[in-house]
């Protein structure tokens, strides 16, 4: 009797041990969700923040994508099975937008649709907020200096200076030296604007890690603003 009840007894617990590893591997399949497509992974991305993906790598189990939203650039690893985002974070280089800018055809063409005489000097200016062509027309004795939107081509600013300029104002050579204490580099461009108080020189400097243009008074040679970029 005793072998009987001990053979039970280990069928009983045998049932058991199998009922419960069965239990568990149901539990487990109807669980575990379903793996997710790529198709699907991409489209959920895309739909979550936005933007466009422009990078979309298969690393082990995961997937290494490279998004572009307004402007700038995020890198993010995400599950390959689960769709899970593991990691999201802003790559350092932002990417600039591209702008369309006006030819120079089309800008001298407005100008002599518009202004007597001819063009002196033409040069694109996009270290302002709104880039802008900076031109210089001569009619005889009269010097035109212009500022034209170079998107749309409105003309922002018309100033009147006269061809030989007051001996009283600061030479170009004294005021590079004065944009040059605020900004080290090399001098990309210098131009001359009249004014009813003496005019002003912008100065383009290119330094090392930034640039800037230095909007500097003709006569008393002080520094009136600075744009970086």
């Amino acid at each position: 009797m005793r072998i009987r009840e001990k053979l039970s007894i280990l069928f009983i617990v045998t049932l058991i041990i199998i009922a419960t590893i069965l239990s568990i591997m149901i539990w487990n399949k109807l669980t575990k969700e379903t793996p997710l497509t790529t198709e699907e992974i991409y489209n959920n991305i895309e739909t979550m923040y936005g933007g466009e993906i422009i990078s979309f790598l298969t690393i082990n189990d995961q997937y290494r994508v490279q998004l572009q939203r307004n402007s700038k650039l995020y890198q993010l690893e995400v599950d390959a099975e689960s769709g899970k985002i593991l990691l999201m974070k802003q790559k350092k280089t932002a990417v600039k937008e591209k702008i369309k800018y006006l030819p120079e055809t089309e800008i001298r063409k407005i100008i002599k649709e518009q202004y007597d005489g001819n063009i002196k000097k033409i040069s694109l200016n996009t270290n302002k907020e709104d880039p802008v062509f900076q031109i210089e027309v001569v009619n005889g004795k009269e010097h035109i200096n212009l500022l034209i939107d170079a998107i749309n081509g409105e003309v922002l600013s018309e100033i009147q200076a006269d061809a030989e300029q007051d001996s009283s104002l600061l030479s170009k050579e004294q005021v590079i030296t004065v944009a040059k204490k605020k900004l080290n580099g090399t001098v990309e461009e210098i131009s001359f604007y009249d004014t009813s108080d003496g005019g002003y020189y912008l100065v383009e400097i290119e330094g090392n890690d930034k640039d800037a243009v230095f909007q500097i008074h003709a006569i008393s040679g002080k520094v009136l603003s600075i744009t970086w970029d």
